[in-house]
């Protein structure tokens, strides 16, 4: 290849090295200029470039929102994935050598506020050690376990199963060291999970998960010892009459509805007392089971029984055209409550969560299914469950409506009717 000739004024070299290279791109793929045609330009994109581009998003979440990555989504050839990588480089310049760089380059960043050599602090001064600390982020292996990183921040997570649910979003569930988001149906390890979750840069979710953010220390993930445990029902048990009784006395669900989930085998009370919501496949069988504890009083309990297959949750079948979506079993009982008529028509889904996965098999198995009525929880997990869920079911042509309790969940505004009523003269 010839070598170019600079004879250009406006294009020097040195300091502006950088800047040179934008400018040539820009001279050379300007409007109006004409293009060489390469053939290999709308060839597939090669496995090297697939790789490349996924490491680039998750070091640069940010990069999601380049009309680059869009035009690569859309049409995944060599010449769209050479264009995202070539945009994302000059954005990320600085940051883009090696891991490593990054906390080098935080530390001796122009305006960073400098004690002698750099200026990287941690909870308990400044690190000492620059190279060290540098190693570390380099071979940090995300291996923390993400249920004690949350409680050390102070969160809540909800045991499901085998894994825990996230409290500022149940759609995503941790187990060991890695993340899953079911809605989704994306995951990763620690270093993406504290990324998103808490919405940091790299470098600082690096920072975090080695204790330098806020001077803690996290475990380390065990390593799994044994394969899942099949799918079983729990054992039910005798008489159902605590299961009743809490259903009705506390949650104030009516005793018909409950007994039309008890003749269709999908409601019952285990040996321990617990309520036990079942979700059956196509041809009948079990294969989720969600429980919960029918205690008024001390810590309420309730998870999904291990080996239950998530996308066959709580429901019921109809014989309309509508299908009504709820997060948990006891609020699509209390709906019902509320709202009797033509009930035993309706189709019904508990996600106990807010998972689109329990949605789009109810969808599958019975094709009539035209409109689909949202009625998750009154936050911000179930709003913005029901945003992802909408533009989902809309661009598969079907009608969705909200229906929004007033207070936060459907057995809350159950509860306040009950409430109101006993309060009137």
């Amino acid at each position: 290849m010839a070598r170019i000739v600079l004879i250009s004024p406006y294009l020097k070299g040195g300091q502006n090295a950088a800047k040179l290279a934008q400018r040539t791109r820009y001279v050379a793929t300007r409007p109006g200029v004409e293009l060489l045609a390469d053939e290999r330009g709308t060839l597939p994109a090669t496995k090297k470039q697939q790789d490349f581009i996924t490491r680039l998003l998750k070091s640069f979440p940010s990069c999601w929102e380049l009309i680059e990555y869009e035009e690569y989504l859309e049409h995944p050839t060599q010449g769209s994935a050479s264009a995202f990588i070539q945009q994302v480089q000059e954005n990320y310049m600085e940051a883009l050598d090696q891991k490593e760089n990054y906390i080098d380059y935080i530390s001796h960043r122009p305006g960073v506020q400098k004690d002698g050599e750099h200026g990287l602090w941690d909870a308990h001064g400044k690190v000492q050690n620059l190279a060290r600390a540098v190693r570390e982020v380099a071979e940090h292996p995300g291996n923390t376990d993400l249920v004690s990183l949350l409680r050390a921040q102070g969160e809540r997570p909800v045991r499901s199963g085998r894994e825990f649910r996230t409290p500022n979003d149940p759609s995503v569930t941790v187990r060991g060291n890695k993340w899953f988001d079911h809605s989704k149906r994306e995951g990763g390890y620690a270093v993406s999970f504290v990324q998103r979750y808490y919405r940091l840069p790299y470098q600082e979710a690096v920072l975090l998960l080695l204790g330098r953010k806020n001077g803690k220390s996290y475990e380390q993930a065990k390593p799994a010892k044994e394969a899942p445990k099949p799918f079983a029902l729990p054992e039910p048990y005798g008489t159902m009459r605590r299961m009743y009784a809490y259903l009705m006395r506390q949650r104030h669900i009516d005793r018909d509805v409950i007994t039309g989930f008890v003749r269709e085998k999908l409601l019952y009370e285990d040996v321990h007392h617990n309520c036990v919501f079942v979700g059956a496949d196509g041809s009948g069988e079990a294969k989720h089971a969600h429980i919960r504890s029918t205690n008024s009083e001390g810590r309420v309990f309730r998870m999904n029984i291990e080996g239950s297959a998530s996308e066959h949750c709580f429901h019921k079948n109809g014989t309309d055209k509508s299908l009504y979506v709820f997060e948990a079993p006891i609020d699509l009982l209390s709906h019902i409550t509320l709202y009797p008529y033509g009930w035993q028509e309706h189709s019904y889904v508990a996600c106990c969560g807010t998972s689109i996965q329990p949605v789009l098999e109810r969808l599958r198995q019975n094709p009539k299914l035209d409109t689909v009525y949202l009625c998750l929880d009154n936050d911000d997990a179930g709003n913005d469950a029901c945003d992802r869920m909408t533009d989902t079911l809309e661009d598969m042509g079907l009608e969705v409506q909200r229906l929004c309790p007033v207070c936060k969940d459907w057995n809350d505004d159950l509860r306040a009717k009950f409430e109101r009523k006993e309060n009137l003269p």
